[in-house]
């Protein structure tokens, strides 16, 4: 059911933030909060699936320089608006391999994207993660809030299983 509601909130993007804040009954801002203070300046961060740029924002915030992909080009848009500093590509989560560079970013976040994914395409977008992170051992996070945390512990550890991840999770 929440993935619907998702859907249809995300064919309103200017409504969104109010509307996943509903959903998840207040817990997305702290979420993205939680996770924006491992951030700190100078970090090259990536938001997959950074939908209205809210959490990128945070991370700007903390002096990290942002890009920010979405598929959503109405997503973007409010994105844009939000946070005008960061870089945003309209761009499905499939096709991180044409755009970014090995070893471009130092932090790689996304926040619910992941549960839109098939099982395929998630380890197809976790080998492309593991190619564009920096080797200098920052922390990989997502989260998916909508479902439990032991789904997303489930989640990672099959990361780990397909990709030799070694970094951890927030345990959000």
């Amino acid at each position: 059911m929440s993935f619907v509601y998702m859907k249809i909130l995300e064919s309103r993007p200017e409504r969104y933030d109010i509307g996943m804040g509903l959903l998840t009954l207040g817990s997305l801002p702290k979420i993205k909060e939680r996770i924006a203070e491992h951030t700190q300046s100078g970090n090259k961060v990536l938001d997959l699936g950074c939908g209205t740029g809210t959490l990128g924002q945070m991370c700007i915030e903390k002096g990290a320089q942002v890009t920010g992909v979405d598929a959503n080009s109405g997503m973007l848009e409010v994105a844009k608006r939000n946070s005008p500093s960061a870089n945003y590509l309209n761009i499905s989560l499939s096709n991180l391999d044409e755009h970014f560079s090995d070893e471009s970013f130092d932090i790689i976040l996304s926040t619910l994207a992941f549960s839109e994914l098939t099982h395929a395409e998630r380890v197809h977008v976790l080998k492309q993660i593991k190619r564009i992170f920096s080797d200098n051992q920052i922390t990989f996070c997502y989260c998916i809030s909508e479902y439990p945390t032991a789904f997303n512990r489930i989640q990672w550890n099959e990361a780990k299983k397909y990709d030799g991840f070694s970094d951890h999770t927030l345990g959000i």
